[in-house]
């Protein structure tokens, strides 16, 4: 009701209007012939961010309190998680290969419908079926970025991919500063299962959105599918094999890896409500859009500077926050490390498009080269929900601290790898 109220003020609806103004010239306005479509992928993007911040820290603090705070039982979850995902990657991609991939998309957005459904059924056992919902998770994640990636790499040149990219985060940055309030808000005020059914609807919107796309270009490959083949070009070529090498290392230390679990562990323990959570996560991402559009003015000028920067304060600021302790550095350094390390998710999306549409790979291959980028990232994923699980299972805050400094020590590399491919490209 205070909502509904809070919409219909004069006020409000000249803010929403502004808001949409700045959205539309700022972020979404483009001149391309794709203009559209990429708009689309920006909304499309934008609503599965929705669901994302549902099913990452939320689901993370949920899964903690359903299990009593049984770490091993988290990790073992991400783990099928991201394992799964992998395998239906490569999957996935060979079957459809040849088919158009609009069709993949949206069935991949009808099994995130099935994630969430499944949870409101389950409710309360949700502890006891982590493993068909960690598969589900997989599937429908891996059906859903498989097409989003080609039509990405098919609808975005290389001169506009960095623009894309930032103004893709920028979108996302924004969803990701209203959206905890709203969902951490609404589980500490209902519970978590009433969010569940907001995110069902955010499905539905996100199908809708899909009927926006037309199918990709490279739907109709006649080419056949050749994962080893191009695993061995992309090893040779020094710039594919940097690529596929920061890929592996992000994922176990930015990209949804065990350091973000445990980030959120900490703010958890420290705060214990889901609007404190929501709160954080806000602010957090308020910075990151303005260091997003700091490093946009300054790509291409100082970028191995502004990359090598964020990569060793994000590092520093996660050592502060766990072994000086204390509310307000849990506060600064969850802070410094997402809105820094988003600077290195920029430059992550930038790396894997321009790779994509590389001679090495070709626009014969792109679906080929995704499958194996994608099993690089989930590969880091699932090492480092490895090390927290054995850190969980043996116990101990000194076993902990060894897990959380080598997971830690991945982002500075996975920055230098980032610079590495730049290098190769020039």
């Amino acid at each position: 009701t205070w909502i509904l109220t809070a919409i219909r003020h004069p006020h409000c609806s000249n803010i929403i209007t502004y808001i949409y103004r700045w959205y539309y010239r700022n972020v979404v306005k483009t001149d391309t012939k794709y203009r559209h479509e990429q708009n689309a992928l920006i909304m499309l993007n934008a609503l599965r961010r929705v669901i994302s911040v549902f099913s990452g820290p939320f689901m993370t603090a949920y899964l903690i309190r359903a299990t009593s705070n049984n770490l091993a039982s988290t990790s073992l979850y991400y783990i099928m998680s991201y394992f799964v995902m992998g395998i239906c990657f490569i999957v996935v991609a060979k079957l459809f290969k040849h088919s158009p991939k609009i069709n993949l998309l949206r069935f991949g957005v009808i099994l995130n419908f099935a994630y969430v459904l499944s949870i409101i059924i389950l409710r309360d056992s949700v502890a006891e079926h982590i493993p068909i919902l960690a598969i589900i998770y997989g599937i429908a994640t891996s059906c859903y970025w498989l097409p989003y990636i080609t039509f990405t790499a098919d609808k975005v040149s290389n001169k506009e991919q960095t623009d894309y990219a930032v103004n893709l985060r920028n979108t996302t940055c924004i969803v990701e500063t209203v959206i905890p309030l709203v969902l951490g808000g609404i589980i500490t005020v209902t519970n978590f299962y009433i969010a569940s059914i907001v995110i069902l609807l955010v499905s539905i919107l996100q199908l809708i959105c899909s009927f926006r796309l037309t199918p990709d270009t490279n739907a109709r490959q006649t080419a056949p599918f050749q994962l080893t083949s191009v695993w061995r070009r992309l090893i040779k070529n020094r710039h594919s094999r940097s690529c596929l090498l920061s890929e592996l290392f992000i994922g176990a230390s930015v990209s949804n890896s065990a350091l973000g679990t445990i980030m959120t562990v900490y703010i958890v323990y420290s705060f214990h409500t889901d609007f404190a959570l929501g709160l954080i996560t806000s602010l957090t991402t308020i910075v990151s859009v303005v260091l997003s559009r700091l490093y946009r003015h300054c790509h291409g000028k100082n970028n191995t500077i502004a990359i090598l920067l964020a990569s060793l304060i994000s590092m520093l600021a996660v050592f502060v926050m766990v072994f000086i302790g204390g509310d307000t550095t849990v506060i600064v350094g969850n802070l410094l490390y997402t809105a820094l390390t988003n600077i290195l998710l920029i430059a992550r999306e930038v790396c894997v498009y321009n790779t994509a549409r590389s001679s090495v790979v070709g626009k014969s291959r792109q679906t080929e080269f995704i499958a194996i980028r994608e099993c690089a990232i989930e590969l880091g994923r699932v090492f480092s929900y490895s090390l927290l699980l054995v850190a969980s299972l043996i116990g101990g805050t000194a076993v902990l601290n060894v897990t959380i400094v080598i997971l830690t020590l991945a982002i500075p590399t996975a920055g230098i790898a980032y610079i590495n491919v730049a290098k190769c490209r020039k």
